[in-house]
């Protein structure tokens, strides 16, 4: 994250996450489960680089004693949100 930083890191785990669930689709027109495994991988990658990115960025808002009050909120809201990511964008 040193590189790119956690604000590049954020969009880029969103793109990954959105390109994994872009490949089910034609997995699942194909039949072919090594592509669907292929496409969760990538999807997994997206979320955990998202998730690393976040997480610090979310630790920098306030005060740094409060820290893990915000990190809560913003993981369960992440796993919702990541439901909702696999049932609009990779359902046909």
């Amino acid at each position: 994250m040193g590189k790119i930083g956690y604000q590049k890191g954020i969009v880029k785990g969103l793109a990954i996450a959105v390109l994994g669930c872009s490949l089910f689709i034609p997995a699942e027109r194909m039949e072919v489960y090594g592509l669907f495994l292929g496409a969760l991988f990538i999807l997994a990658s997206g979320i955990t680089n998202l998730q690393v990115s976040a997480n610090p960025d979310v630790t920098t808002l306030g005060d740094e004693r409060t820290a893990p009050n915000r990190l809560k909120p913003s993981q369960l809201f992440s796993l919702v949100n990541r439901g909702y990511l696999k049932h609009f964008l990779c359902s046909p």
